[in-house]
């Protein structure tokens, strides 16, 4: 915590004062703990900080804790059990977990595996040399049943180090944390909160050439910023993405969906038609009727328009719907 406010107070930009925080043993840090010691509304306990109370990310569970979900998506700051004026502690209702490991190459060797593969493409330009990238992103609609994305870097170029955040959905509960801290500066300085959703940060991953990173479609993540190396010459980051459909739901695979293209369509009518013996002539008179059917390329970006639009009005509605600390 005291790394973390001194890199605060060293970024703000309204003081211009001596930016150098106090030590932790001196007396303002001393008054911060007994300000964090006072009853909270509805209580007349104080409760005692303990003696980590300013933790640092990291410590207050470990890698293995959080990979096999013995955490329990718990925040890092420590919770209150009990008060003394309290009826009874109160106790989170969390539904029951079990870990459990599956062998994907014994257990669905039979029926085989589903995968979506996209390309994506990164380019930079001197004139547009840097990628900028604020939103978070967790793949997959319902009916697409995604369990698993892995991210395939096969070409970068002349850029930075591009790095892969990830992130996940926190469960917090009111009465187990210090909370309506904010009552004391809103009365007189008219201050107001603004929803905050409940995210931890899990990890950065550097996504350099040649690197697979796989991870679980639970965790949030998005490709930080990155800018050309040299600014004259031009630069990219080019990825395939993979994602894991859960094999215990089979989705209509594109064997049984052939390509809608017009001229892959003509190419193999064509072949068909003329092993049939249907003179040259004809042929070209069939396709020249049937224009761009099935679909021509004004059609194919209308429905790729809509299918944007699908996803991206699903992310609005899930972050949306993430309920907010409930204090």
């Amino acid at each position: 915590m005291y790394r973390k406010a001194q890199e605060a107070l060293q970024s703000s930009k309204d003081d211009q004062t001596n930016k150098k925080l106090p030590p932790p043993d001196s007396e303002l840090w001393q008054r911060a703990k007994e300000y964090l010691e006072l009853p909270e509304d509805g209580s007349n306990t104080p409760v005692a900080a303990p003696d980590d109370w300013m933790k640092e990310p990291g410590t207050a569970f470990s890698y293995e804790e959080w990979k096999t979900n013995r955490h329990k998506n718990e925040a890092i700051i420590d919770i209150v059990r009990h008060r003394n004026d309290w009826e009874s502690p109160f106790e989170p209702l969390t539904p029951p977990h079990t870990s459990y490991t599956i062998s994907l190459q014994d257990t669905f060797r039979k029926q085989g595996l589903q995968i979506i593969v996209k390309m994506e493409n990164i380019e930079l330009t001197p004139q547009d040399h840097t990628y900028t990238n604020n939103s978070w992103q967790l793949d997959g609609q319902l009916n697409e049943h995604i369990a698993a994305v892995a991210v395939f870097a096969y070409d970068v170029s002349n850029i930075t180090s591009p790095q892969i955040s990830f992130r996940q959905h926190t469960t917090l509960y009111g009465c187990f944390y210090q909370y309506a801290e904010e009552r004391y500066s809103t009365r007189g300085y008219d201050a107001r909160n603004v929803r905050a959703h409940r995210c931890g940060k899990c990890a950065s991953v550097a996504s350099t050439q040649g690197r697979l990173i796989t991870f679980p479609s639970v965790l949030e993540y998005r490709v930080e910023p990155f800018q050309l190396l040299d600014a004259t010459l031009p630069g990219h980051y080019r990825t395939i993405k993979m994602y894991l459909i859960d094999p215990h739901y089979r989705v209509c695979p594109t064997r049984n969906v052939p390509p809608q293209q017009h001229h892959w369509w003509t190419q193999e009518a064509g072949k068909t038609l003329a092993t049939a013996g249907l003179p040259r002539e004809l042929v070209d008179e069939i396709f020249r009727g049937t224009d761009d059917w099935l679909m021509g390329m004004e059609e194919a970006a209308q429905h790729r328009q809509e299918l944007i639009r699908e996803h991206t009005w699903n992310e609005v509605s899930r972050v949306a719907r993430m309920p907010g600390p409930a204090f």
